[in-house]
């Protein structure tokens, strides 16, 4: 049974992870006994306006959820963030 849940968040547009920029990681601990492999995670992230990427994941089994917040700075601009911030406004889900 699994016990904990590597996630890394990534930068990149191909389907090699290997050739994407590892933007950080963390993990979910002290999942449940019995968990079965493959159970669904919920994974959620967004942009502040200082350029900070707050990650948080859930096990949607028994409710297990950790968080991070990651101050990175390589890659974003204020061009980037206007965009995000823009793409967060309008995002509409059905």
């Amino acid at each position: 049974n699994p016990r904990a849940i590597h996630i890394r968040l990534l930068e990149g547009e191909v389907s090699n992870v290997e050739s994407c920029t590892v933007i950080g990681d963390f993990q979910v601990v002290d999942l449940p006994s019995g968990l079965v492999a493959g159970s669904p995670i919920e994974v959620q992230y967004g942009y502040d306006r200082s350029g900070h990427i707050n990650v948080s994941a859930k096990e949607l089994v028994g409710g297990t959820e950790a968080s991070v917040e990651i101050h990175w700075t390589d890659g974003i601009d204020d061009t980037a963030l206007t965009e995000f911030a823009r793409l967060a406004r309008d995002y509409d889900v059905d």
